[in-house]
């Protein structure tokens, strides 16, 4: 790799960028649109392959995401001169509802500034060698509601 500290430096920048209330899709919150299609599918976490791509046949807003971070974890990667093939994955796994668990939340002071369900979010970047670095950001947050929600007006029409 080109060095632990740049390997290091993009994981904190794209987990730090993926739980942001910046990080929309469609023009709403993405995680609590992860959020809301985990329960959908009667689980309490998601995960996303930022590298190597999986291939969705439906167009969900997991599938949307993990494009899009895909995107930026290569960008990351371009911009710090660091060659693909170093990399042998990249995946995010996002828990949600952790609370009374052994989570990011419990272990680091993390304030409560909204509502929602507790989450935690760990990047897991593994270089050719093997050899694993993960990351982890948390926070809060509540189902994907668009009755509740004001959407983005940066939504593509």
């Amino acid at each position: 790799m080109s060095g632990s500290r740049t390997f290091r430096g993009i994981a904190y920048a794209i987990i730090d960028s993926f739980v942001s209330r910046n990080n929309d899709c469609n023009g709403y919150w993405t995680l609590g649109q992860l959020y809301l299609e985990a329960i959908q599918a009667g689980k309490d976490s998601v995960s996303l392959s930022l590298y190597p791509e999986t291939k969705l046949v439906e167009e969900s807003a997991r599938q949307k995401v993990e494009r899009f971070w895909s995107q930026r974890l290569l960008m990351h990667l371009s911009n710090q001169g660091v060659s693909l093939s170093r990399i042998k994955f990249a995946r995010i796994e996002v828990k949600f509802n952790t609370s009374g668990r052994t989570s990011y939340n419990n272990r680091a002071r993390v304030y409560r500034f909204t509502y929602g369900d507790p989450f935690e979010a760990e990047l897991i970047l593994c270089n050719h060698y093997g050899s694993e670095l993960s990351v982890m950001s948390g926070g809060w947050c509540e189902p994907h509601d668009p009755t509740r929600e004001i959407q983005s007006m940066r939504v593509d029409a």
